[in-house]
C-alpha cells in the first residue's frame, strides 16, 4: 500500500472522497454482511484509498469503454474498464483510479467476518485471504449484483430473505475463486431432521409479517446461511425465500376475504413491503391480481 493511502472507515468519508452519493444503496435495509451502491459519476479521480471492508466494483454502465488509470502499492498502469468486469479490493489494500468519462458504477461492500463464515461458522476471518483482482470478467458475479441491484430500484425493502441468499451465494463464489486457500463445500443429501424442519417452518409462520433474515433462520438451527439454504430446500423443494414468499401469498388470500382490510393493509400483515410489492407476487403465484382475486 502507498503510504499516502487514505483511510476510508464510513460512508460519509466515502462520499467526500468520491465528491458523490449514491444513487441507490441498500445501507438502511439490514442486509447481513454486504452494502450495495449504485453512483452516477463524472469523468474523474479516485486517490488511492482502503478499507476495513472487502470491495467489489463493476462499470455498470458508459457511453464508451473507460480508459482508466489504476494505482495500487505505489505501482500504476493504464488499462480499460470493461462493461460487468469485476474489481476486487481486498480489506486494507489500497487502491486508486483515474477514468476518462462518465459512468455508472455498481459497488458491493462486504463485511470480512461474513464473507469469512458463509460456509464455514467457525472459519477465522484473519486466516481469509483475497486475492486482488482489477479487470476480471466474472459473468455470474455481476448478475448476482444485478440482482441486489434489483431489489433497490424495484422497490422491494422487504426482501430481506432474498436479498440475504443473493449475497451468500456471492460470498461462496468469491470464498471458492478468490482466496488463497479455496473453501469446498461440503454436501448432504438427506435434508433436515423432521423436528428441525417443523421449528423453521413454526418460526416462519409466527413471523411471516417481519422482514426475516437468512441468518436469522439458520441460527435456529446452529447452521451457517450456506448449508442451511441447502438443507432446507432439499426438504421443502424450494428455497427459503421463495417458500416465504409462497406463504405470505397464502396468508394474503386469507387476509383478502375479509373486508375490513384493505389490499396495502393485508400487505403489510403478510410482511411484504407495499402494496405493489404483493401484487407483483401474488399476480406471479396465482395469475390474478390481490384486488381480482377479493371480488371474486
Amino acid at each position: 500500500m502507498s503510504k499516502n493511502a487514505i483511510p476510508i472507515t464510513n460512508s460519509q468519508e466515502s462520499d467526500r472522497v468520491l465528491a458523490n452519493r449514491p444513487k441507490w444503496s441498500s445501507a438502511s435495509l439490514g442486509w447481513q454482511g454486504l452494502t450495495l451502491e449504485y453512483r452516477c459519476m463524472k469523468a474523474g479521480v479516485i486517490p488511492e484509498i482502503y478499507t476495513p471492508w472487502h470491495v467489489i466494483t463493476f462499470v455498470a454502465n458508459a457511453p464508451k469503454i473507460p480508459n482508466v488509470v489504476r494505482s495500487s502499492g505505489g505501482k500504476q498502469w493504464s488499462g480499460e474498464a470493461r462493461l460487468g468486469d469485476a474489481v476486487i479490493i481486498p480489506a486494507m489494500v489500497g487502491y486508486g483510479v483515474e477514468w476518462d468519462t462518465e459512468l455508472e458504477t455498481l459497488t458491493l461492500v462486504l463485511e470480512p467476518p461474513d464473507l469469512a463464515t458463509a460456509i464455514d461458522e467457525a472459519q477465522d476471518p484473519a486466516q481469509v485471504e483475497i486475492i486482488p483482482q482489477f479487470s476480471q470478467p466474472d459473468p455470474l458475479l455481476y448478475q448476482l449484483g444485478l440482482g441486489l441491484k434489483g431489489l433497490l430500484e424495484n422497490g422491494e425493502q422487504g426482501s430481506r430473505l432474498y436479498a440475504d441468499t443473493l449475497t451468500h451465494t456471492l460470498m461462496v463464489h468469491i470464498m471458492q475463486h478468490y482466496t488463497t486457500r479455496t473453501t469446498k463445500p461440503k454436501t448432504y443429501k438427506d435434508g433436515l431432521p423432521m423436528v428441525k424442519l417443523q421449528l423453521v417452518l413454526d418460526y416462519i409462520q409466527a413471523h411471516l409479517d417481519q422482514d426475516l433474515g437468512l441468518k436469522e433462520l439458520a441460527n435456529l438451527l446452529q447452521l451457517s446461511p450456506h448449508y442451511f439454504s441447502h438443507l432446507f430446500k432439499q426438504s421443502v423443494g424450494i428455497a427459503p425465500h421463495q417458500y416465504v414468499v409462497q406463504q405470505r401469498v397464502q396468508r394474503a388470500k386469507q387476509l383478502l376475504k375479509q373486508a375490513d382490510m384493505t389490499i396495502g393493509e393485508v400487505a403489510y400483515a403478510v410482511g411484504f413491503a407495499n402494496q405493489a410489492h404483493l401484487n407483483r407476487h401474488f399476480k406471479r403465484m396465482t395469475g390474478i391480481t390481490p384486488g381480482a382475486f377479493r371480488r371474486e
